[in-house]
């Protein structure tokens, strides 16, 4: 049991490492995309847009982005979890003689709370990001390069 244990922590420990990876490059991602159309910004701003509308629409696309990117990374799950489960796949545990089959368990809780943590993420990203934006001066952020 204690060597369950162990491998428990060594599991937890690089999910951990994989999720804040996962974080830090949708935060990265969703800032670069806005902070590059700092331009259109202004150029909106020029042309009557409010500040809250450019908030709202830059959010919404971070929601959208992050939308098709789960449903895309759920459909490529379940495709490679059903292929492993089904080409049988097997290893040998320690000192037992016969080989033991390699199945993946299906984890949706996980799924929805990934997707829930990285639509939010996202969305929340993009939403800060542009409220600084669309506070720039407007002749400042149609010159921003």
């Amino acid at each position: 049991s204690s060597g369950l244990q162990i491998l428990h922590v060594f599991r937890n420990l690089f999910m951990s490492i994989v999720v804040l990876i996962g974080v830090m490059s949708v935060a990265n991602t969703m800032m670069k995309a806005v902070n590059e159309r700092i331009r259109e910004i202004g150029t909106l701003r020029s042309l009557g847009f409010l500040r809250r509308h450019l908030v709202y629409m830059f959010a919404l696309e971070g929601a959208f982005l992050s939308l098709i990117a789960c449903v895309v990374g759920l459909a490529m799950t379940l495709v490679l979890t059903f292929t492993i489960d089904h080409i049988g796949l097997t290893y040998r545990a320690g000192i037992l003689s016969v080989p033991i089959n390699l199945k993946v368990r299906y984890s949706v809780g996980a799924w929805i709370i990934s997707a829930a943590v990285l639509s939010v993420l996202a969305t929340g990203t993009a939403w800060f990001s542009s409220r600084r934006a669309s506070r720039m001066v407007v002749a400042d952020a149609m010159r921003h390069v």
